[in-house]
């Protein structure tokens, strides 16, 4: 939620300069005869819309194996939380909808269309001396549809740019992709004699029309009654697994004081089952609608 209540914010105080500066371009004095009543030209308007958004989606995996494994998510070579890996997923968008404001709000419907495409690499110790060639890395891709209302708050009642808020809710179908493979270790390095064997195993699954409840919120700018430029936050309120199953291919082991003389556990005919939890599903965009 303090992530949300901050992206938020971020969103609102951009939007804001960008009105700001809006104003002054957009504002074109005209001159009044006298005794002559003002007519207020407005944004007040209604009708069909297209869309177009650039998104980013985040999602965190976390993972479980069977027999007991683990691995670390890898950024920037360091390692991150223990059998956890984020995607930041980049992702287009195409949108559908009606749209009717009046003199301080309105309300609209669309239905949508779009894909991401996202990585994220593993290893199955925290990374050490010649470790990083065993780094795996795996592919989290999504398409999805869905449908949203919004209600919108603003003063459309002017002929200038309109600084407008949009809160509501929907619901989406998701198909998640996963492919690549990860990098596990069984033991680890924690302890002051501690050794680990490195192995690599498949992570392909896929699990289809996903269906998810979600929220959705957004600042943006209405030009001249056509032209909608927004800053948006969708979130996915269920989150789904994906369980793959593979063969274990040894690597290497590593160890803080001397080898152990023990072979390594599993080889070649042993399976790992692997369950990746998606959770904190997560999207930011950018938009443009055109208002026929």
């Amino acid at each position: 939620m303090k992530k949300l209540i901050s992206i938020l914010f971020f969103m609102y105080s951009c939007i804001g300069v960008i009105w700001a500066n809006a104003q002054d371009l957009t504002a074109t004095p005209t001159p009044k005869a006298f005794g002559a009543t003002e007519k207020l030209p407005n944004n007040i308007v209604g009708g069909l819309f297209v869309g177009i958004n650039i998104s980013s989606q985040n999602m965190t995996d976390s993972m479980s194996f069977d027999p007991n494994l683990s691995t670390y998510g890898i950024k920037n070579e360091e390692a991150n939380e223990r059998n956890a890996n984020t995607t930041g997923n980049l992702g287009i968008e195409g949108k559908l909808g009606l749209m009717k404001t009046f003199s301080n709000g309105g309300f609209r419907a669309y239905g949508y269309y779009g894909a991401s495409f996202g990585s994220f690499q593993t290893l199955g110790i925290k990374p050490t001396s010649n470790s990083d060639i065993y780094t795996k890395t795996s592919f989290l891709d999504t398409r999805y549809y869905g449908g949203i209302i919004e209600f919108m708050f603003g003063s459309f009642q002017t002929e200038q740019s309109n600084l407008y808020f949009v809160v509501g809710g929907g619901y989406q179908f998701t198909d998640y992709s996963l492919s690549g493979s990860v990098s596990v270790a069984d033991g680890d390095l924690d302890s002051f004699a501690g050794t680990a064997d490195i192995y690599r195993a498949s992570n392909e699954g896929k699990i289809l029309k996903y269906e998810s409840p979600l929220m959705s919120v957004g600042v943006g700018i209405i030009f001249d009654r056509h032209h909608m430029f927004e800053i948006g936050a969708r979130y996915l309120f269920k989150d789904p697994s994906i369980v793959t199953k593979s063969w274990l291919l040894y690597d290497a082991s590593y160890y803080r004081l001397a080898p152990d003389s023990n072979p390594p556990k599993y080889d070649a005919d042993d399976s790992v089952r692997i369950k990746n939890n998606i959770s904190n599903n997560f999207y930011f965009s950018l938009n443009y609608n055109f208002l026929f």
